[in-house]
């Protein structure tokens, strides 16, 4: 165990010493262009928006029937 936090500590295995970032590729440019719109941020806020209050509400069931001395 101890070795392997020695190893993720150091991430000697994660990038060589002499990495060199490149330049980013096309395709991660037009999945780029596709992310900075406004239409895309909105509808992606809308959808984590959705899942927070899904998981508040579950989240709230589970504590209810988890304290309720009632049920």
């Amino acid at each position: 165990m101890q070795a392997l936090l020695e190893r993720i500590s150091t991430k000697s295995d994660v990038l060589p010493a002499t990495y060199e970032p490149t330049e980013p590729s096309s395709a991660f440019m037009g999945l780029w262009s596709q992310v900075e719109t406004q239409e895309w941020r909105t509808s992606m806020l809308e959808q984590i928006e959705g899942e927070i209050l899904a998981l508040y509400a579950e989240i709230r069931e589970y504590d209810h029937y988890n304290n309720c001395k009632q049920c």
